[in-house]
This record gives C-alpha cells, sequence and structure tokens, in this order.
C-alpha cells in the first residue's frame, strides 16, 4: 500500500491512500484507523461511473483512468482546506497520485450519490492512477473491509492485475461452502 499527504488533506496530519472496491470503484481513504473515526473512507473519486466488475480504460502505461468525480467536491462538508481534490493527489508527498489526462467534460450528479449532494453540474478531469496495483488499499471481496497500513496484506483469490480480488484473514478462515453461497448470492443479486 502506498502511503501519502498533502497540506490540503485534513491539514496534512493523517495518512492517505488510494482504494480500489467492487472492480471498478476508487476511493480515498484514510491509511489506517485514527483514534474515534468511524469510518475510514474520505472520498469517492468516480461517483459517476456505474459499479461494475468491467474493467477500467487503461492508459498507454497500463494504468486506469477515471473521470475524477469526488463526492467531497459535491458536499457541503468538505474536509479539504482548497475544495478540489484534484491540486491535493496531483502535489501529493511523496509523489503524485495522479496524471492529467487533458480531458475534461460536464456531468450532471448521479441520483442519490450522497446526502450532501449539490444539483449543479460540474466539470470533471479524466486523469490516470498512477499506482500499481500493489500499492492500493486492497477491499476483501467477501466482507468489503480495507486493509490498513502496517497490517497483514489480504489474499489475492482471483482476476489479475486492476481485476484482481482480494480476501481478508477472517472472511478467508471460513468454510468454502459459506464463501460459495456467498458468491452464489452475489451473482444473482447482479443479474437482478
Amino acid at each position: 500500500m502506498f502511503v501519502f499527504t498533502h497540506q490540503n488533506l485534513m491539514n496534512g496530519i493523517f495518512d492517505h491512500a488510494i482504494a480500489r472496491r467492487n472492480g471498478n470503484q476508487y476511493f480515498l481513504v484514510l491509511s489506517r484507523v485514527y483514534g474515534l473515526a468511524p469510518y475510514r473512507e474520505i472520498s469517492h473519486l468516480n461517483v459517476s461511473t456505474p459499479q461494475s466488475s468491467t474493467p477500467l480504460p487503461l492508459s498507454n502505461e497500463g494504468r486506469p483512468c477515471i473521470w475524477l468525480d469526488c463526492s467531497t467536491d459535491r458536499s457541503d462538508f468538505i474536509p479539504l482546506q482548497n475544495p478540489s481534490i484534484v491540486t491535493a493527489l496531483l502535489n501529493a508527498q511523496p509523489k503524485p497520485i495522479i496524471k492529467l489526462c487533458g480531458l475534461t467534460r460536464r456531468i450532471s450528479p448521479p441520483t442519490g450519490t450522497d446526502r450532501y449532494s449539490k444539483s449543479e453540474e460540474i466539470e470533471v478531469e479524466k486523469v490516470e492512477l498512477l499506482l500499481s496495483e500493489d500499492e492500493l488499499v486492497h477491499s476483501c471481496y467477501y466482507c468489503g473491509e480495507l486493509e490498513m497500513d502496517g497490517s497483514e496484506h489480504f489474499e489475492r483469490i482471483g482476476g489479475k492485475g486492476y481485476n484482481s480480488t482480494y480476501g481478508c484473514a477472517e472472511c478467508m478462515s471460513t468454510p468454502w461452502i459459506s464463501r460459495a453461497v456467498f458468491e452464489v448470492a452475489k451473482c444473482w443479486d447482479n443479474k437482478q
């Protein structure tokens, strides 16, 4: 997991990372649990991208490209000194997290993205994520738990590259039949 910070992200006090969930959804997260924080997710980075196991387009270097449509950029409560997360990710330390692709578009907010959602159209940038799959925070396929900085890495259970899936130690220790039933239920839900 690649851990970074920037002065515009919560005053540069906390370490952050990028997580991938449900195939193609990217999040800015705290790299570990801090005190009484009820959750680690800070911002959904590509809100307007439909959740899918379909791979995102890749750059010439083989890294995913997303439309950077952040939930925090639409929020009335923004944990950033600068309302644009683009600046923080471009100038993160010790290295940049994204590279601009030079494309922008105007989008309307997807319905129900978050309870503080502003309704006006916004302009979003297409960006290339500069992190390898191994530098991302992995999410458990079964329970959704996120890896933490300094903890044991999740086991790769399928896929390849940016389409890999992972299982946490707790879920992987459950009987295989329980995981198989979960898999069938998840496939059934996706077809409904």
